[in-house]
């Protein structure tokens, strides 16, 4: 089981090299290193799938581009708000309170999320 994806949610599959990895209809693919979003957008474009109906594409961290490619690149973005204020908060002098941040150590570069969309009901 993995500690992000409690129970069976859906079914997914971590590989470290997207240039090896086929794009499949259906897929949605969570790409967290920046420097692989240009391989998995060209191998996504080869394919001639539209994406966000018949394959997906993941992001972290919202930047203007993302918008445009492919019609629009999802992404997840932090609270860089919220975690600023977390660390003044542990610096203030005299503050004893700690916070508790997650880590994700070794995580892959792409997860890939079977058969999500057609579980999300797009066609």
């Amino acid at each position: 089981m993995h500690p992000l994806l409690p129970g069976n949610a859906f079914s997914y599959r971590i590989i470290n090299n997207i240039g090896n990895e086929p794009i499949k209809p259906g897929d949605a693919y969570a790409n967290i290193i920046e420097e692989y979003q240009v391989t998995l957008i060209e191998k996504t474009q080869s394919t001639f799938l539209k994406t966000g109906t018949q394959a997906g594409i993941i992001s972290y961290n919202e930047m203007p581009f993302k918008r445009v490619i492919l019609n629009g690149i999802a992404t997840i973005s932090f609270n860089f708000h919220e975690m600023g204020v977390l660390t003044a908060q542990t610096i203030i002098p005299g503050s004893a309170e700690k916070q508790k941040v997650s880590f994700l150590p070794d995580l892959a570069p792409i997860l890939i999320i079977k058969s999500f969309l057609r579980q999300c009901g797009a066609d």
